[in-house]
C-alpha cells in the first residue's frame, strides 16, 4: 500500500498530515510512504526526519501522489492534483 503526504500549497496552513513519527509506524505496519519534499517544514519537521523514518521524499505533490493508494492532507487538494492516485483510492 502506498501512502502519500502532501505538502500543503495554502499559504496559511503550517500543519503537515504525518509526523515522521506517524510515518515511521506506517512503515512499520508495511505501507510505501512517500512525502512531498518540504511537506513537513512549516511544522519544523525536515525531509531527512521523514528519510530517517523510512519515507521515500520526492520532488513534489504530483510525484507524491503518482499510484498512491492512500493520499493524507491537512486540507482538501485540488482535483487536478490527486488525478495520478490509483483509481479508488482514499
Amino acid at each position: 500500500m502506498r501512502l502519500s503526504v502532501l505538502r500543503e500549497t495554502a499559504a496559511v496552513e503550517p500543519r503537515v498530515s504525518a509526523s515522521a513519527d506517524t510515518v515511521k509506524r506506517y512503515v512499520g505496519l508495511g505501507a510505501e510512504v512517500v512525502v512531498a519534499s518540504g511537506a513537513g517544514v512549516a511544522s519544523g519537521i525536515g525531509d531527512g526526519e521523514y528519510e530517517g523514518a523510512g519515507a521515500v521524499v520526492v520532488a513534489d505533490n504530483a510525484a507524491a501522489v503518482a499510484g498512491a493508494d492512500i493520499v493524507l492532507g491537512v486540507r482538501r487538494p485540488e482535483a487536478g492534483l490527486v488525478a495520478g492516485a490509483r483509481r479508488g483510492a482514499l
